[in-house]
């Protein structure tokens, strides 16, 4: 692919990528995607390699508890100092400007830096969660409620360039999704064809929402739009729109994060969670 199909006028230009490095294999899809879309965009790219510490105060009165946790530490940061050089290699090799940290505390430390840093930035690049631990939940959650900047998530198994050849929008008329095709407008007005998804079990109110949004998009961008309507049937709106996604594959889904609260979606599921979980398409999401 060619870096032109995700150039887009040079819209985003300070990207932002947090890494985890604990115990689970690296990450390595996020990391291309950031070093590939900032080659693209002739952006910077500013990045956070978070080695959470385990610290255990009563394992200071068992020193075989506290020499483990000593070792497990140690070993984290070896990676992330591995991990560091890597890609400070490759963002040379392509020519890209980088600042790359490691940044070695308890995650309730750190994470206001991870925020803000964020917020400073015009589009920030994580890993789909994942593993038995925590930290990436936390990290996703609190850049992507936190920071008011959109979020690309890759998934884990992504070997796929960035592209622009097929993109998809996921539209519901709520505000979220509004806010989320706005902040991808720059990189959808190239796009070969936008596929517009629409889950409805009203067909009359979805066609008629969803061709509003055609004729908006249509303003914008020069590919091929398409509406594409998805009955809803007895399975919820994030099974329906995932399937579709695996049929379809299209480079990029544009959805907004979390129509109803927090804590309701933990609760009952819902789509954003859906596809955070085990979506095999990037995300481009917004709050």
């Amino acid at each position: 692919m060619c870096s032109e199909q995700v150039s887009s006028d040079n819209a985003f230009k300070s990207i932002y990528l947090n890494i985890v490095i604990d115990e689970d294999p690296i990450t390595q899809a996020a990391i291309d995607y950031a070093l590939y879309f900032c080659d693209a965009q002739k952006a910077h790219l500013t990045v956070d390699l978070t080695t959470t510490i385990i610290d255990m105060p009563s394992g200071y009165l068992l020193p075989a508890i506290d020499e483990a946790l000593r070792v497990l530490n140690d070993e984290r940061r070896k990676k992330a100092a591995h991990v560091q050089q890597q890609i400070e290699l490759a963002a040379q090799l392509s020519g890209i400007a980088i600042d790359c940290h490691v940044v070695r505390a308890a995650y309730a430390q750190i994470r206001d830096r991870f925020v803000m840093t964020a917020r400073l930035s015009d589009l920030c690049v994580l890993s789909m969660p994942g593993g038995i631990l925590p930290t990436k939940n936390d990290i996703l959650e609190d850049i992507l409620f936190g920071s008011g900047r959109p979020v690309i998530v890759v998934p884990t198994q992504f070997v796929r360039q960035p592209s622009l050849e097929h993109t998809a929008v996921a539209w519901d008329g709520s505000r979220e999704a509004a806010r989320a095709i706005g902040d991808a407008i720059p990189l959808l007005k190239d796009a070969h064809t936008i596929e517009i998804l629409c889950v409805e079990s009203d067909q009359s109110e979805q066609g008629g929402a969803g061709t509003d949004l055609a004729r908006r998009l249509g303003r914008h961008c020069s590919g091929a739009l398409k509406l594409v309507e998805l009955p809803l049937t007895e399975s919820d709106a994030g099974s329906i729109l995932r399937a579709h996604l695996e049929a379809a594959a299209p480079d990029l889904l544009v959805m907004g994060a979390y129509g109803h609260s927090r804590f309701r979606e933990f609760l009952l599921g819902g789509v954003t969670r859906t596809l955070l979980r085990d979506s095999k398409v990037p995300l481009f999401c917004s709050h």
